[in-house]
């Protein structure tokens, strides 16, 4: 097995890790708020604290899913125009958002990685709560989030570049334009995803 291939397996296995992460926070937020609901009910002084631990989880879970969405194609797209382009058109349009996705995200990173550093490194605490909860946490969600969507972009972009040197759009073809007996029939196309 190449070294890329391990590195992948690695990545993927690390993916399936931090999905299986946010899916115990989401529980872990089910229960916090369930308690806060609760004890508003019971408790003559109903603590204000889950309010503040279930929006800390709320932004893990937000921007760290974003790699997911990528990956998954799970993000809203609006396409009422760019479906009735020809396909080579969609497959170029596509390549190069995606392209300018990966470039945001990057900057993105950047910064948020340079403030998540800076807010470390002055000990910034978010004081609006009972509790002092330190800035930088919160910060490095961001910067890790737009680290993993910023990978699934590159990886996307380059199997659009793929695809298209090859002469392969299979992948943008709408329904009504894939040849039923052809190669890029509805069969073959679902043993490939």
């Amino acid at each position: 097995m190449g070294i890329l291939m391990k590195i992948k397996r690695g990545y993927d296995l690390f993916l399936g890790g931090l999905d299986r992460a946010l899916s115990y926070l989401m529980l872990l937020m089910l229960v916090i708020i369930t308690y806060q609901v609760l004890s508003r009910y019971f408790s003559a002084r109903p603590s204000s604290w889950p309010t503040d631990i279930s929006t800390y989880c709320l932004v893990a879970i937000g921007f760290l899913a974003m790699g997911h969405l990528v990956r998954t194609d799970g993000h809203v797209a609006v396409d009422l125009v760019v479906s009735h382009f020809p396909t080579k058109v969609r497959a170029f349009l596509e390549a190069i958002l995606s392209a300018l996705a990966t470039a945001t995200c990057a900057a993105i990173v950047v910064v948020s990685a340079y403030v998540t550093i800076d807010q470390y490194s002055r000990n910034v605490l978010l004081t609006a709560s009972d509790f002092y909860f330190p800035k930088f946490i919160l910060l490095a969600f961001i910067a890790a989030g737009f680290t993993v969507t910023t990978i699934e972009f590159v990886a996307k972009t380059i199997g659009h570049a793929i695809s298209i040197a090859r002469g392969d759009y299979s992948r943008w073809m709408a329904p009504d334009e894939v040849d039923a007996d052809g190669p890029d029939a509805p069969e073959k196309l679902e043993k490939e995803i």
